[in-house]
């Protein structure tokens, strides 16, 4: 990957997003239904389940590429999360942490046949597009990871 993001990937990207916006905010009916699919007994897995169901979903109407995925994974999970705290679901910056880090590793699984060999590589990809607040946190949580 470059530095930069080609003009396709960004239209893809942008395209994603629209289709996200639509899926969150438009269908009243099926955001209600994946803020539902979080579990206050298991809200880290359950919240994951919701962000992979709904961006698989994504991918197979839109077909995304690998790169716009992973953005999109965290995107969704940033605003799938606002939507459960604002139906009065409180998640902690911990859990937040973790729900980010488990869909982006569960979107690598389900995308990259050699993600195992290709983490490091992976995630600077995917680093390109984080804040550095994003960065700090995912390499933080990266770390933990490799090391334990």
């Amino acid at each position: 990957p470059t530095d930069e993001v080609g003009p396709q990937e960004q239209e893809e990207y942008e395209r994603a997003m629209t289709e996200l916006g639509d899926i969150l905010y438009s269908n009243e009916k099926t955001s209600e239904a994946l803020v539902e699919m979080i579990d206050p007994e298991d809200k880290i897995g359950s919240t994951v389940k919701a962000v992979l169901s709904l961006v698989t979903s994504m991918d197979d109407k839109i077909n995304m590429d690998e790169g716009v995925i992973y953005n999109i994974t965290m995107e969704a999970a940033d605003r799938l999360i606002d939507l459960a705290e604002s139906a009065g679901k409180k998640f902690n910056e911990k859990e937040i942490e973790q729900v980010a880090l488990a869909a982006w590793e569960g979107m690598m699984i389900a995308y990259d046949d050699e993600a195992e060999g290709n983490l490091q590589e992976d995630y600077d990809y995917v680093a390109e597009g984080m804040s550095d607040v994003e960065k700090r946190q995912a390499e933080t949580k990266y770390q933990e990871l490799s090391n334990g």
